[in-house]
């Protein structure tokens, strides 16, 4: 049984179960609010698979039983076991017409099995009239009235071929040309889609013509499964036995809506409130399955739980992802998938629930408790790996700034995943700890440069200057540049507090945290918020708008700004112009912050920002040392200068660009002001 079917036992109340040999008298109308038909091959090999795989093994494939059993009346009173469960029918009784209902919910499985009983019929049964072989009728009504119904049940006869080539499917089964004719089987699924095709009609609807396209695909899928359902040529019995089952062992939970409900708002109803399983959700109960002698592997349930409350800590995930899951251990599932070297995971946008079908397909290979114990074992491994970069400094801010770097949209991984399993992929490949750290350095270097106009790609100097806040394409690359900055300087502070770990026989030396590392919870959270983080200007950038209050505060600060250059004779000037929107001149605040500093100068922004980290708000680093005018102390250019505490100044703003240099250097960027570098200090 498929697992997704919870979600609709989860919302049936009052309900029975009914054998699809019960519901053979009736007719179910399928009305236009009802999505047309859109099952695929692959959703109808499962239905099939799963239901051969039950009568292989004398019942016994649902995980619902137990649920089942415990709320829903079966009227037979006969042990639920015996049997294989499909999801929900939910039906509202035609009261104008005898043994109708209006379908409501649960036409993909309907009509598929209408179509896996109509072609096994077709092999099976000696009658070529085959009328009084339906197991139930449908009815498609578009036109919202009783006038325009399509009758489905009466086409699929017209359409089902009965003899090519001289042979009828039951003989030419009988003879085992299942294996030795392949052609024939060919030839006959090939006319049968065709056969199917040709019920569409100039005066059916466009709609009706793409419900019977999907149908004969699934119709072909269908084929394909008889021809390979037997080992040997001449098992009809194999097909009988399958055939029998659908009749007499499937049932359907029946939902009958009461006459006074409106059928459309119990459609949205239904759809809108169904909570969807999550691919993990599914998984898990897939390692967690009994084997054949009724057993689980030890503490899996306890190990599995155990990642999926790891991933909780709030830091831990935003470093290696970023953004929010449904289920979090997805991303270590989708990681494992990936890294299967047997059969490698390959994402499909069109299913939600293929990273489910890729473990479901695996789970077929292999035993039970082998299954369980690889997969739990290779999550682990992985959970175990992220952990330990949690816990390295070097590798919790490279590799969180990436992550950064896809939020910001600097990367070229489509999604975190991608990016995951590109940083997994460069762990594998390098030797050593520190060729890692170079791996991730170098990726960082060459998103950086990789985002830049191709006129400044070319160059073999970044003029790092020259990137401008007017420029909309060039700000992302000057907050990543910044988010570097910090992380660099957080990574600098711990060169002197060295630890040694053992790894194997060897022991290593290693960086540790010394002073609080980089929140990414908050950095990579609020990049995607109203309040994401904004590039604030240090000395302020004339408002646009004459009238306001910033504008009279900006035109009185330059006339302040006039008188003390003047009075005082100072010949460091104060940044101006076109210098003003360059990155000299820009530090990392979120918006909300952003906008309740002050548009004033240097001093009055200090002091807002100091009250700011006295609350209790995360200021980055390198926006503190830069307003604080830390960086002057640090450039033995300007270290000696009088420090201009109420201005950002040409030699505030030097100092600063030499430390941004300086970052970069360090990460194999080329960049100008060398001399700038040579003074700070090493």
């Amino acid at each position: 049984m498929d697992l997704r079917s919870v979600q609709d036992a989860r919302r049936v109340s009052d309900n029975k179960w009914v054998k699809v040999q019960g519901i053979s008298n009736l007719t179910f109308v399928i009305k236009p609010y009802q999505r047309g038909y859109r099952w695929r091959k692959n959703n109808a090999k499962k239905l099939m698979d799963d239901i051969s795989w039950y009568v292989k093994h004398d019942g016994n494939s649902s995980e619902l039983y137990n649920y089942i059993q415990a709320t829903c009346e079966y009227n037979d009173k006969t042990d639920i076991y015996d049997f294989y469960c499909l999801q929900a029918l939910s039906v509202k009784k035609d009261i104008e017409r005898k043994n109708t209902y209006e379908l409501i919910d649960g036409q993909q499985r309907l009509t598929t099995l209408f179509l896996i009983y109509e072609l096994l019929d077709a092999f099976i049964n000696p009658k070529e009239d085959r009328s009084d072989h339906a197991p139930y009728s449908i009815l498609y009504n578009r036109d919202g009235d009783n006038t325009g119904d399509y009758d489905f049940t009466k086409s699929m006869h017209e359409a089902i071929p009965f003899r090519i080539n001289d042979k009828n499917p039951r003989k030419a089964y009988r003879e085992g040309v299942n294996r030795r004719e392949e052609a024939w089987f060919l030839a006959y699924k090939n006319a049968l889609k065709k056969a199917i095709q040709k019920l569409h009609t100039k005066d059916r609807t466009d709609s009706l013509a793409i419900d019977l396209y999907y149908i004969s695909e699934v119709a072909e899928e269908i084929v394909d499964f008889i021809y390979k359902y037997t080992d040997d040529p001449g098992k009809a019995d194999n097909l009988e036995r399958l055939f029998d089952a659908i009749k007499q062992d499937v049932l359907f939970l029946w939902y009958e809506i009461p006459a006074g409900i409106n059928a459309e708002d119990e459609f949205s109803s239904i759809n809108s409130n169904k909570i969807k399983l999550t691919n993990a959700e599914l998984i898990k109960a897939l390692v967690l399955k009994k084997d054949k002698n009724g057993q689980v592997p030890e503490n899996a349930g306890h190990r599995w739980e155990a990642i999926e409350q790891g991933l909780c800590r709030e830091e831990l995930w935003a470093f290696i992802c970023g953004e929010d899951k449904a289920t979090r251990i997805d991303l270590l599932l989708d990681l494992y998938a990936r890294d299967n070297n047997d059969s490698p995971y390959s994402p499909d946008q069109s299913n939600e629930y293929a990273l489910f079908d890729w473990y479901e397909e695996l789970s077929g290979k292999k035993d039970q408790t082998t299954f369980s114990l690889d997969v739990l074992k290779g999550i682990e491994e992985k959970y175990d790996r992220v952990c330990e970069w949690y816990n390295d400094v070097e590798l919790y801010h490279y590799i969180g700034l990436l992550t950064c770097y896809r939020v910001l949209k600097l990367t070229k991984e489509k999604n975190q995943e991608e990016l995951v399993c590109e940083i997994f992929s460069l762990y594998k490949k390098s030797k050593s700890h520190d060729d890692f750290v170079n791996e991730l350095k170098e990726k960082i270097k060459a998103y950086i440069l990789c985002n830049l106009s191709k006129e400044d790609f070319n160059k073999e100097i970044f003029e790092v200057e020259g990137l401008s806040y007017n420029d909309t394409s060039e700000q992302p690359i000057m907050k990543a540049i910044l988010w570097l900055l910090n992380a660099w300087e957080i990574i600098e502070s711990a060169e002197n507090n060295i630890i040694v770990i053992k790894e194997g026989k060897e022991k290593k030396r290693r960086k540790s945290f010394l002073v609080n590392r980089l929140p990414f919870s908050h950095i990579n959270g609020n990049l995607k918020k109203a309040n994401s983080w904004t590039l604030e200007h240090i000395m302020p950038q004339k408002p646009e708008d004459n009238a306001s209050e910033d504008y009279k505060s900006y035109m009185e600060l330059q006339k302040e700004i006039e008188k003390d250059q003047k009075s005082e004779g100072k010949d460091d000037i104060v940044v101006c112009g076109e210098e003003v929107h360059q990155i000299g001149n820009m530090a990392l605040l979120t918006r909300r912050t952003n906008s309740a500093i002050q548009n004033g100068n240097l001093d009055i922004k200090r002091k807002d920002i100091v009250k700011m980290i006295g609350d209790g708000k995360y200021i980055p680093g390198s926006t503190t040392n830069a307003f604080c005018l830390y960086y002057n102390q640090m450039d033995e250019n300007h270290k000696d200068n009088i420090i201009d505490v109420k201005y950002w100044t040409i030699s505030n703003r030097d100092s600063y660009m030499a430390r941004i240099n300086n970052c970069l250097r360090s990460h194999g960027i080329s960049t100008t002001c060398e001399d700038n570098q040579e003074g700070e200090k090493q």
